[in-house]
Protein backbone atom coordinates (compact mmCIF):
# COMPACT_ATOMS: atom_id res chain seq x y z
CA UNK A 1 0.00 0.00 0.00
CA UNK A 2 1.36 3.55 -0.72
CA UNK A 3 0.59 6.56 1.33
CA UNK A 4 0.32 9.99 0.65
CA UNK A 5 3.44 10.45 2.32
CA UNK A 6 5.55 8.22 0.00
CA UNK A 7 4.67 10.24 -2.65
CA UNK A 8 5.70 13.50 -1.97
CA UNK A 9 8.92 14.62 -2.28
CA UNK A 10 10.83 15.76 0.92
CA UNK A 11 11.67 18.83 -0.15
CA UNK A 12 7.71 20.01 -1.40
CA UNK A 13 6.31 22.96 -0.77
CA UNK A 14 3.35 21.41 1.29
CA UNK A 15 5.53 20.20 3.56
CA UNK A 16 7.32 22.77 4.37
CA UNK A 17 4.44 25.08 5.13
CA UNK A 18 3.60 21.43 7.65
CA UNK A 19 6.99 22.51 9.39
CA UNK A 20 6.60 26.41 9.13
CA UNK A 21 3.30 26.96 10.01
CA UNK A 22 1.30 25.65 13.66
CA UNK A 23 -1.99 25.56 12.35
CA UNK A 24 -3.82 25.92 16.30
CA UNK A 25 -5.07 28.71 15.64
CA UNK A 26 -7.97 27.97 13.71
CA UNK A 27 -9.43 26.77 16.70
CA UNK A 28 -9.75 30.42 17.93
CA UNK A 29 -10.91 31.43 14.67
CA UNK A 30 -13.44 29.18 14.42
CA UNK A 31 -15.01 28.90 17.90
CA UNK A 32 -18.09 31.20 17.71
CA UNK A 33 -19.06 28.92 14.68
CA UNK A 34 -19.61 25.91 16.45
CA UNK A 35 -22.08 24.24 18.88
CA UNK A 36 -20.51 22.57 21.80
CA UNK A 37 -23.48 20.10 21.85
CA UNK A 38 -24.50 17.68 19.22
CA UNK A 39 -22.74 15.53 16.85
CA UNK A 40 -18.77 15.85 16.07
CA UNK A 41 -17.56 18.36 13.54
CA UNK A 42 -14.55 17.25 11.01
CA UNK A 43 -11.69 19.05 13.13
CA UNK A 44 -11.53 22.34 11.55
CA UNK A 45 -7.21 21.92 11.41
CA UNK A 46 -7.87 19.24 9.05
CA UNK A 47 -10.15 21.13 6.59
CA UNK A 48 -7.07 23.36 6.14
CA UNK A 49 -4.61 21.86 7.01
CA UNK A 50 -1.98 19.68 4.06
CA UNK A 51 -2.31 16.31 4.68
CA UNK A 52 1.25 15.56 5.50
CA UNK A 53 3.13 15.72 8.82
Amino acid sequence: MITLNQKVPAKHLVREMEAAIAFFFIYDLVKDMYSEVGRQIIDPVILVKPPFG
